[in-house]
């Protein structure tokens, strides 16, 4: 009797298999996304952590100048272009445009480092530099050579139709600029490009 009762059993079980419940299912999905904040919490605190140590050993290795004045600052922007050190150069722009963002040399100091960047083919970072010329130094003596930089960067990205924008501006703005002359030729090349892209489809 007990036997048949214990198999009666043990065949139900097998016919309505055992579904966890809704309280435990939830507790799964609770403790899972726990640990996703807590990974992503993780990886932050390591990010940061990095960044502070980046920084920390750039200020050892790139010592600011003493007295720290705005001739003296900029002569090491000069000093790490003429010698392509872009980690310092990187480095002193920055403090260039932070601590004398109204000087005479800050538009210049940001071409320097756009420019070496367009040399090192880190096109996306010279194009920032190159926009932030033209939106905060409208007036600066690198506003045109900021525009025909922008272009070169567009060409580069394969932007051939907002290249040709900004160097109609340039042409249109600045017609007796030197940078006018390089614009021309930057056409050619950009129809090259162009060309050779639709040959390719």
């Amino acid at each position: 009797m007990i036997c048949s009762v214990g198999l009666g059993i043990l065949s139900a079980c097998a016919q309505k298999p055992a579904r966890p419940s809704e309280s435990l299912t939830q507790m799964y999905f609770r403790n899972q996304r726990r640990e996703r904040v807590a990974q992503q919490g993780s990886f932050q605190n390591i990010l940061k952590n990095a960044r502070q140590y980046e920084h920390a050993r750039v200020m050892c290795e790139y010592p600011l100048p003493k007295p720290l004045t705005e001739e003296s600052l900029y002569t090491r922007v000069i000093s790490a272009y003429q010698l392509r050190e872009l980690s310092a150069l990187d480095y002193y722009v920055s403090q260039f445009v932070y601590r004398y963002p109204q000087s005479v040399f800050a538009d210049s100091a940001l071409y320097l480092r756009g420019e070496m960047s367009l040399i090192m083919g880190m096109t996306p970072e010279a194009l920032r530099d190159f926009e932030r010329i033209i939106s905060q130094y409208p007036t600066g003596k690198k506003y045109d050579a900021a525009l025909y930089g922008k272009a070169v960067c567009y060409r580069k990205l394969q932007l051939y139709n907002y290249a040709d924008v900004v160097l109609g501006q340039l042409k249109k703005e600045f017609p007796g600029s030197p940078e006018v002359m390089k614009a021309r030729l930057e056409e050619k090349i950009i129809a090259a490009a162009r060309e050779s892209s639709t040959m390719k489809q």
